[in-house]
């Protein structure tokens, strides 16, 4: 029972019927008692809407949530327990690291394109720049034919998306806890991924009227 919230994009869902329950990207506002009135599909109840899941059984090990996809209740009582790692039962450190993935570039600008995750998954409020929302925040997509940009030549197409560099989610966060105050100072500049296939990608901020590709 209870609800399940994905730590990649936040979505909620209702963890007995895998109904999708708030998307916080399409939060539009609140009602007075604090419940989010949403842009979610319209449903009657009896047909499943393209946003939510599918309830399977469930349990928390270790700080991990382990799915059992193969059946019921019943069945996943039947099952053997998750594998238990022991160091993390005494204590244990993480250290960062960086590693090269062998990943193919549509994998990449997808993620880097979707700057939605990462209030959620980088916990980094500095991403809520980078996001569109419904109303006064909409999001622009340009694509554009190879171009010579100053001393860069772009091999192949590029894509920019560009959207307002304000605070959304955590302005919409900070008004269900009755504390807003001003979200943006006047006069904020856009917020603008850049991908140029497959040269580079460039996660930047620029004023609005400034040259389309900043240095």
């Amino acid at each position: 029972t209870g609800e399940f919230q994905c730590g990649y994009h936040g979505w909620r869902f209702d963890g007995k019927s895998g109904k999708c329950t708030q998307i916080p990207q399409v939060i539009e506002s609140f009602d007075d008692k604090g419940n989010a009135l949403s842009g979610l599909s319209k449903s009657d109840g009896s047909a499943k809407r393209r946003e939510d899941g599918t309830a399977v059984p469930a349990m928390i090990s270790q700080g991990m949530v382990w799915l059992f996809p193969y059946g019921g209740l019943e069945r996943a009582l039947q099952a053997p327990p998750p594998p238990r790692v022991p160091e993390i039962d005494s204590g244990f450190k993480m250290t960062p690291a960086v590693r090269d993935f062998p990943i193919d570039w549509p994998v990449l600008i997808e993620n880097i394109l979707d700057p939605d995750h990462g209030l959620f998954a980088h916990q980094n409020v500095n991403f809520d720049l980078y996001s569109a929302a419904p109303g006064n925040h909409p999001q622009t997509v340009t694509e554009s034919a190879p171009v010579l940009s100053g001393d860069r030549e772009h091999v192949g197409w590029t894509i920019t998306s560009e959207v307002d560099a304000v605070p959304k989610l955590v302005e919409k966060d900070t008004a269900r806890r009755k504390s807003l105050e001003a979200a943006a100072p006047s006069g904020a500049g856009i917020s603008a991924p850049f991908a140029a296939i497959q040269n580079v990608i460039s996660p930047r901020r620029k004023d609005k009227k400034a040259d389309a590709d900043p240095k």
